[in-house]
């Protein structure tokens, strides 16, 4: 093992400590902001209880990400492996067609996730998943929702995953920090449903973030990709306009699958050449074969097995499971 491969472990271990953290924190705070908000109802009327407790819940959820990302900062930053968040806002002109292309693109992994589950177990209820109930939903609902499912996680997932723990790995190799985020980010959703179409989400964010230097882009690939999903559940509630959804779909992949081939012919056309890149961290970050500090070959991905990225993912896969039986028995 090279000093390389030992810095590449610590690491890990400091990333999957942060996931520990991060796991205590998710399932502590969302405790106390339930038991908050039921308190609440003994002196609230109905619809400022469901406020405010959105509003604690919201505000826990957000904590459980960003405190381990900062967690995760601190504990590295005495390391000479240690690389600053970059928070600097940096969009590209095609930002839309990224967005896009990344929606459809998630949106027949998802459509894939669901066929295997069904046809792994045809008798698992995904209804019960469902975030609103059949009544017509109020519109501060709808306001609530898009901040809760849409704002919130694109601004702390994004601050944790591709801000602090994808930015401690580029160091090692873009394309292992990519994966290895992505795989985290997968797990951190503790659901068999979610698992597959969230771990090639995560991927997709990755490559983004290392292509254009900046996290941006990545957080309203996010924001929009979870929008549309808040949107589609309300307007169905509303007016259960199948035919929309069914023409919003068709629009969506047909359009995505455009901007895909528009991003793949202009990466071929403008891939950087690496003598021109510089050091790490400079103005050229699209370089995503660029390592500043080499490791053995084939131990970027045995960073996996670092003991608290293990317990991490088991204790993930264990709640993944409880859900899965659940469900299962609903």
């Amino acid at each position: 093992m090279t000093d390389n491969d030992r810095m590449l472990r610590r690491t890990a271990t400091r990333i999957g400590g942060a996931m520990l953290v991060f796991l205590f924190l998710f399932y502590a705070l969302t405790i106390v902001a339930q038991v908050i908000s039921e308190v609440l109802t003994y002196y609230l009327e109905d619809v400022p209880a469901q406020i405010v407790g959105e509003i604690l819940t919201m505000t826990a959820y957000f904590a459980s990400f960003v405190l381990p990302g900062i967690f995760l900062i601190l504990i590295s930053r005495r390391h000479p492996e240690y690389r600053p968040v970059s928070l600097r806002f940096r969009l590209p002109a095609l930002t839309p067609v990224i967005i896009i292309a990344g929606i459809a693109f998630n949106l027949v992994i998802a459509y894939v996730n669901s066929f295997t589950i069904l046809t792994l177990f045809p008798n698992i209820n995904t209804g019960a998943m469902d975030s609103i109930s059949d009544e017509a939903p109020a519109v501060y609902e709808l306001i609530l929702a898009i901040f809760s499912t849409a704002v919130v996680p694109a601004l702390c997932e994004e601050f944790l995953f591709l801000g602090a723990i994808l930015t401690q790995l580029k160091p090692f190799g873009n394309t292992a920090a990519i994966v290895v985020s992505a795989v985290l980010f997968g797990l951190m959703h503790q659901n068999v449903l979610q698992i597959l179409y969230t771990t090639m989400l995560g991927i997709v964010l990755g490559i983004i973030c290392v292509r254009i230097g900046s996290l941006w882009c990545g957080v309203l690939l996010h924001f929009f990709n979870n929008l549309y999903s808040v949107l589609q559940e309300y307007i169905d509630a509303w007016w259960h306009w199948d035919r929309l959804y069914a023409l919003t779909l068709f629009l969506l992949i047909g359009g995505g699958a455009l901007c895909i081939a528009l991003l793949l012919k202009r990466a071929k056309k403008e891939t950087p050449d690496p003598r021109e890149t510089g050091s790490f961290g400079r103005l050229y970050e699209q370089n995503y074969d660029y390592d500043e500090y080499p490791v053995s070959a084939g131990y970027r991905l045995r960073m996996l097995a670092s003991p608290t990225i293990i317990v991490f993912g088991v204790l993930a896969l264990l709640s993944a499971c409880g859900t899965l039986l659940i469900l299962l028995a609903m």
